[in-house]
């Protein structure tokens, strides 16, 4: 094959490359236009998300916002313990006397917390879930999976904070052996 037959097929292949590229752009944002792709999914917006899929009226928007809100205020302070919890924790390390039952308590505290968590997630999804229509009750429960996914993707903690010190500045950890109770259920 001489240079210039090689050139044609060059310069084909690159014409086909690009003109698949327009075709492939030009109905990623025609559909983008005519709603087929939602575009809350790309912002990551679970709000948004749930109320355009399961189409809450605005009665049902109203009461959502408040459910929301009421989550939203729980979990942050439960997250905050969390931290706290997990803090204390490793900041046991710097005792090396510090006794197996001691950690498996402290442990079992963020693990309390952790489940206190999930389980105020879990009920604020089932409240959504009892101010939904039969149809809109099947679509929650499609997807709601991708919901929770979307949600978890949003869980970094903004609100770190440093682990306690006393006045010589070295961490200290809360003693662990007066515990207090894990959230009650």
């Amino acid at each position: 094959m001489n240079t210039l037959t090689k050139n044609k097929i060059f310069n084909t292949v690159i014409l086909l490359l690009l003109i698949g590229n327009i075709i492939t752009m030009g109905l990623f944002w025609w559909k983008k236009e005519n709603g087929s792709i939602p575009v809350h999914r790309a912002s990551g917006d679970v709000a948004s998300f749930i109320i355009n899929e399961l189409k809450l009226d605005s009665s049902q928007q109203q009461i959502f916002k408040t459910l929301r809100e009421e989550h939203h205020e729980k979990a942050m302070q439960l997250r905050d313990e969390l931290r706290q919890s997990k803090d204390a924790i490793f900041i046991l390390l710097n005792n090396e006397n510090a006794a197996d039952t001691i950690v498996k308590k402290a442990v079992a505290h963020a693990a309390a917390i952790e489940q206190q968590l999930d389980l105020i997630t879990f009920e604020h999804f089932k409240k959504l879930r009892a101010i939904c229509t039969q149809e809109q009750k099947k679509k929650f429960d499609e997807i709601i999976q991708q919901a929770l996914r979307m949600q978890g993707g949003q869980r970094p903690d903004n609100n770190f904070r440093p682990p306690l010190r006393d006045r010589n500045g070295k961490d200290k950890a809360p003693p662990f052996d007066g515990l207090p109770p894990p959230p009650e259920q």
